[in-house]
């Protein structure tokens, strides 16, 4: 089966995280666009909207609130995972309210990395097909 090639921005002030992420995706296939700071995001995004959004983060302060709340108005739909050291479970709650899809925890290897990502693709797949099945059924009665 072949996947269409996802589009994949990811943001991240801390050049380790940002090769890491880069590096495993890349070699997974996806086409991947790298933001340092606001000023290479606001680059990043004339190149058009991601499909898959990546934020990562040591700590999450209001500017970090702020920037993920921007990011989930300007994409519209809820392709965002945040990434970041040990959060409070308030912080992660706060996350989900925003609108994030997933919220997971630095350190993380190469396979949680992908396993995070395919979960939510598969996720969107079957909301996307649930949803496709809801429209055929109300347009055939």
């Amino acid at each position: 089966m072949t996947v269409k090639k996802l589009k994949v921005l990811i943001v991240d002030r801390e050049p380790y995280w940002l090769n890491f992420s880069k590096g495993v995706l890349k070699r997974a296939g996806y086409k991947v666009i790298t933001a340092a700071s606001h000023e290479e995001l606001v680059t990043a995004l004339q190149a058009g909207k991601p499909d898959l959004w990546l934020l990562g983060f040591a700590a999450i302060g209001e500017a970090e609130r702020k920037l993920i709340g921007d990011v989930l108005q300007t994409s519209g739909d809820p392709h965002v995972l945040v990434l970041s050291t040990s959060l409070p479970l308030e912080t992660v709650r706060d996350l989900f309210v925003l609108g994030a899809a997933d919220v997971t925890n630095k350190p993380f290897a190469e396979r949680e990395l992908l396993r995070l990502i395919e979960n939510h693709l598969q996720q969107d797949r079957i909301a996307s097909s649930y949803r496709e099945m809801k429209e055929r059924g109300s347009n055939s009665g």
